[in-house]
């Protein structure tokens, strides 16, 4: 019966089951989860890019760095500068200029070392340095912006166009308004202000210059900083127009030249823009524990659901009074209404089969002869048979017997 199983379900099973399917639903998603963590604890990714990195960082410890040294004894170091002038501008003036500070030989400061944002003892580290540096300080100001947004990097003759700043917009949705036809817009201007400029020897074996930027390896450093959300977008350009070009504090600007066998330049190619290795297999191992147990609490609850609807008794269906076949019920009487008729005496209730040929109709009522009439007062009462003297008197469903 659909109805009575469904009506069951809301009342109890139903439920049990739905919280034991959405518990083990999620019990599984977070094995599934634990399972690949725990693949890549046994791959162990970071122990391959360590082992690369590694073997660079031993090259360039014996042998590699007095190569690079011998390389610059008998060169001039090249210049540095820009092919147009950096200027500042306040308002509506053009201010002061800049000019970039010469390259020199570093073997002692963090740069030489490459030091690298991973914090993992797990990699070599290295104090044989040697790069060519320049330091500005001071390059990006708060009190005045500069003029041109891309210049020209000029080292030894050779001309890269690098972006010193940029402004950009950007938005988001949130919600819905008061009428509930259109989400809420957000915008907001967003600047960035080189910081770095990494370059790479296009040789090991003399001075041919410096490769072209590439941004596989991010070359370029920026610093980046969120001005406030509006929902004006006016407001938000208004931040690009009239301080675009302005950081919220003042920024240096390092240039790097490395050999193409420095390992910090192996770093980016393995590890990619953050010059990191990734997780370890140990913090892989750790988070496919943690997701696994953290599923273990669902299975069981699901598992607790599914036995305790099993084992929830099914409500029988209400109590119908029986009614033998053949006899009909006693219709009730009604006050006001006239008493219900009784078969006539001498009239026998038939049983057994239809006739041949006669149809069967189930749940019709039986015919009823016509009604007593009703009875006035004044007057006698509606006469009835009696049975003839010694003859058994017949009991009808309903009545006393005749005396």
């Amino acid at each position: 019966m659909p109805g009575r199983c469904a009506c069951q379900c809301c009342h109890g099973k139903c439920v049990l089951n739905v919280i034991g399917i959405i518990n083990v639903v999620v019990a599984a998603a977070l094995f599934i989860t634990a399972g690949v963590f725990g693949a890549r604890a046994v791959a162990d990714p970071r122990g391959d890019k360590v082992g690369r990195y590694d073997a660079e960082v031993d090259k360039w410890v014996n042998g590699g760095a007095d190569a690079h040294k011998k390389l610059w004894d008998g060169l001039d170091i090249p210049v540095l500068g820009t092919d147009v002038a950096i200027k500042y501008i306040v308002g509506t003036d053009v201010g002061t200029e800049a000019s970039l500070t010469p390259l020199v030989v570093d073997t002692e400061s963090k740069d030489a070392y490459g030091t690298l944002p991973d914090g993992d003892p797990d990699y070599a580290r290295y104090t044989t340095g040697r790069v060519l540096v320049s330091t500005n300080e001071n390059v990006h100001r708060t009190d005045q912006g500069m003029v041109q947004n891309v210049v020209g990097l000029t080292v030894g003759g050779q001309t890269l166009q690098v972006r010193t700043y940029y402004c950009n917009l950007h938005q988001r949705s949130e919600g819905e308004d008061k009428n509930n036809d259109q989400k809420r817009i957000y915008h907001w201007a967003e600047k960035g202000f080189l910081v770095a400029v990494d370059l790479t020897e296009a040789s090991t074996e003399k001075w041919l210059g410096v490769k072209p930027l590439d941004d596989s390896v991010c070359p370029t450093s920026y610093v980046k900083f969120k001005m406030p959300e509006s929902e004006s977008y006016s407001a938000a350009e208004q931040d690009c127009i009239v301080g675009g070009n302005r950081p919220e504090r003042n920024l240096d600007l390092t240039i790097t030249i490395r050999s193409p066998n420095d390992p910090y330049v192996h770093a980016g190619a393995i590890g990619g823009c953050d010059l990191k290795f990734g997780p370890t297999a140990e913090e892989y191992a750790g988070v496919a524990m943690a997701t696994g147990l953290g599923g273990l609490a669902p299975f069981i609850i699901g598992v607790v659901c599914f036995l305790c609807a099993r084992r929830m008794p099914t409500p029988s269906p209400s109590a119908q009074p029986q009614v033998p076949m053949g006899v009909a019920m006693q219709p009730m009487h009604i006050p006001g209404q006239p008493y219900p008729q009784q078969p006539y005496p001498g009239q026998q209730m038939q049983y057994g089969m239809p006739a041949q040929g006669q149809p069967v109709q189930y749940g019709a009522p039986p015919q009823q002869p016509p009604p007593y009439p009703q009875q006035q007062y004044g007057q006698a009462p509606y006469p009835t048979a009696q049975p003839a003297l010694g003859a058994n008197p017949v009991q009808y469903y309903g009545q006393q017997p005749m005396r």
